[in-house]
């Protein structure tokens, strides 16, 4: 009975902690869809692997998706008191180098205050899940997040939109 309050506690309080001022407003030179979660849900747009276990606080989320190999970046003006996850290739069985890379990429997310924050399991044997970190802003921001990985970085939040093109 206690381990069933505490999990709901942890979802209410995983909601509540979602709010914002409003949308995540991303820009790519590229190919881009946003989708919400759900189980099944692919996350490669040039491809069909599936995400087969999602956690649950992650489940009223929207996603970027980005087509395989995506190493371009992607910008994210992001609310004041927002967090954001995003997920990222967990480097295994990858070649060297691009393990590293991925490696890499987390050390500095970390050193700017994004935590380790689970797992998303895929359909994807090479794969097998993504890497999970989130992160609070307090104020107004916009980051920059380079593609590492076979998916890129695949920003996760409670709403997210396209930035609108400014030429019309």
């Amino acid at each position: 009975m206690i381990k069933k309050s505490l999990t709901i506690v942890i979802f209410a309080l995983t909601l509540t902690s979602f709010a914002t001022g409003g949308p995540i407003v991303v820009k790519y030179e590229g190919k881009i869809e946003i989708k919400d979660i759900h189980q099944g849900q692919t996350y490669v747009l040039d491809r069909k692997y599936t995400f087969t276990d999602i956690p649950k606080y992650l489940l009223f989320c929207q996603m970027t998706i980005l087509n395989g190999n995506a190493r371009k970046a992607i910008t994210a003006k992001i609310p004041a008191d927002a967090y954001v996850y995003i997920a990222v290739d967990s480097g295994r069985k990858m070649k060297k180098s691009e393990a590293n890379e991925v490696k890499e990429y987390v050390k500095m997310l970390n050193l700017q205050g994004w935590r380790s924050f689970g797992r998303i399991k895929t359909s994807d044997k090479r794969m097998e899940y993504l890497q999970v970190l989130r992160k609070r802003f307090y104020r107004d921001t916009t980051e920059k997040f380079i593609g590492v990985g076979f998916p890129g970085t695949m920003i996760i939040a409670k709403s997210i939109e396209l930035e609108k093109d400014e030429k019309k």
